[in-house]
């Protein structure tokens, strides 16, 4: 495992995304690190600069961007989101102080986990079992999670593809329910997150989107399909 960065006062911890590749033995492309600290925001990026370079700081994110031993990362304190009034975007986002409660905000259980610098997984809901069950399932209750932010149905769809995942039924459900909240989101992030389906496996891609009865809210969206021989 490649090395963590070391911050004074501060203990990281390799979240989301970058967990879930390691444990399926992928190389991450990015690696996210939420950051366990008594620092103020702002003595943090302190912090972090006397090790490498901070060239974004994002406060209402509580997420900084930084260069350390040539690699760019990303550094987040723990974190909790609330007020989703377009289906898409927190207004608020508030600092928390513990992993559990960080994880119970991420979308999906497999993308819910942490490890620390000596590879240990710290999981708190279920998501190293879902991984090798090979299953999508959301954290906690399927329909808030789909009603902060409906692009989530189709990063699962995504995810389903990528990975070649099942989705749990009450995740799966719950999305199918939740659907027409997607007509709130960008045509460019639908465009995206359709996209990266259909490239990892169309058949499934297309499968999914049926039973998920989306095709009336895309087609709204003014995005269309074409058949194409063109190898992928």
């Amino acid at each position: 495992m490649q090395p963590f960065p070391v911050i004074p006062n501060t203990e990281l911890f390799l979240a989301g995304g970058a967990v879930r590749d390691t444990l399926l033995w992928k190389t991450p492309k990015d690696r996210d690190f939420v950051a366990v600290t008594d620092f103020t925001f702002n003595s943090f990026v302190d912090a972090v600069n006397t090790v490498g370079k901070v060239f974004q700081e994002r406060p209402e994110f509580l997420t900084i961007r930084c260069r350390i031993d040539n690699e760019a990362i990303d550094l987040v304190f723990p974190r909790g989101e609330g007020g989703y009034e377009d289906a898409r975007h927190p207004s608020m986002v508030r600092r928390l102080w513990t992993l559990e409660e960080d994880a119970a905000r991420r979308d999906f259980t497999v993308n819910a986990m942490f490890m620390d610098s000596t590879g240990k997984v710290i999981d708190f809901f279920g998501g190293e079992n879902d991984l090798q069950a090979r299953v999508i399932r959301a954290v906690g209750d399927p329909v808030e999670r789909f009603t902060e932010d409906a692009l989530r149905i189709l990063r699962m769809v995504r995810f389903a593809c990528r990975l070649d995942f099942k989705i749990s039924g009450a995740t799966k459900h719950a999305a199918r329910v939740m659907a027409p909240n997607l007509v709130n989101v960008s045509a460019e992030r639908i465009r995206e997150e359709l996209s990266a389906a259909l490239l990892a496996n169309p058949a499934r891609a297309m499968q999914l989107l049926i039973d998920l009865d989306v095709f009336d809210i895309i087609a709204e969206k003014g995005i269309t399909f074409l058949s194409t021989l063109k190898e992928r």
